[in-house]
């Protein structure tokens, strides 16, 4: 059996009195998005800045850190509507499947 790599938690409590809309939350934003990328291919280091470069462009609030255990990188997205936060989740996980596969993420729209 596997060893444990890392733990996330995050604890989203929108009955208690200021529920989401906490600026310690997720302040005027709507959606929260979280992308993992598992690997020891790059240095954990390399992976950040190309989170970051790809998030630079996007209209969210986010956030780039390495995992524990030298095992990748986490990404958390913050932004006012869905469609402006899967625009920057993908190109962040375009980005990082360039640098560790050398191919950009293929086309996922239905032909």
């Amino acid at each position: 059996m596997g060893r444990l790599l890392f733990a996330d938690v995050p604890r989203l409590t929108p009955a208690e009195p200021d529920g989401l809309r906490s600026p310690g939350l997720l302040g005027d934003n709507d959606v929260f998005a979280t992308l993992y990328v598992v690997t020891e291919r790059e240095p954990a280091s390399e992976l950040v800045e190309v989170l970051r470069d790809s998030l630079s462009g996007h209209d969210v609030l986010a956030g780039v850190s390495e995992l524990p255990n030298s095992c990748g990188v986490s990404a958390r997205i913050l932004g006012p509507t869905s469609k402006t936060v899967r625009a920057a989740l993908t190109t962040a996980w375009s980005a990082v499947r360039l640098a560790l596969l050398g191919a950009p993420l293929s086309d996922l729209r239905k032909g």
